[in-house]
């Protein structure tokens, strides 16, 4: 089946969720088995930040790359990056130019900070940071991010489920 880029906002809610699931499912194992969009972890220049949502201990922020965020089918799909699946990392960062900003850079540093502990978490080492993009989500992407419930962490002790900047309201 081609690959269906994302075309509105709503469409790169299940992408993320997706994305989430197999963080939790790496994270859940031990880190032994890796899918596809970890294992070719190095391999992507572009890359998409978002706070306030964690798999990780510690860490309060995920990072997808394009390949992997900008298709529809990555949602219900397992991930292929093998040649000629029909997934395009041009194609699809033009797909979510629309729905990101870049990182501005009195922010880039946390972010990258940020990015190599992401890195880590995979157990990869992303070498050469100017080397590839950072974005972030606009304020409508941002605004159903955050009506999705997305914005939560999950503690690894407990399994209990904390919604970020929801405390006493």
């Amino acid at each position: 089946m081609p690959y269906v880029l994302v075309e509105e906002a709503v469409d790169i809610i299940p992408v993320i969720k997706k994305y989430i699931q197999i963080l939790q499912e790496y994270e859940s194992n031990g880190k032994e088995e890796k899918e596809t969009v970890i294992e070719r972890f190095t391999t992507f220049d572009y890359w998409y930040y978002f706070d306030k949502i964690s798999v990780f201990n510690d860490l309060n922020c995920i990072f997808i790359p394009n390949k992997f965020l900008g298709y529809q089918n990555h949602a219900t799909e397992p991930y292929n990056t093998t040649s000629g699946c029909g997934a395009d990392g041009g194609r699809a960062k033009k797909a979510l130019d629309p729905f990101f900003k870049i990182i501005e850079d009195g922010k880039r540093k946390e972010v990258l900070e940020n990015f190599q502990k992401f890195a880590e978490e995979c157990r990869h080492k992303k070498k050469n940071s100017k080397l590839f993009d950072i974005f972030e989500p606009r304020d409508d992407l941002r605004k159903l991010i955050e009506e999705e419930n997305l914005n939560k962490t999950i503690n690894k002790k407990t399994k209990a489920i904390i919604i970020k900047g929801n405390r006493g309201k």
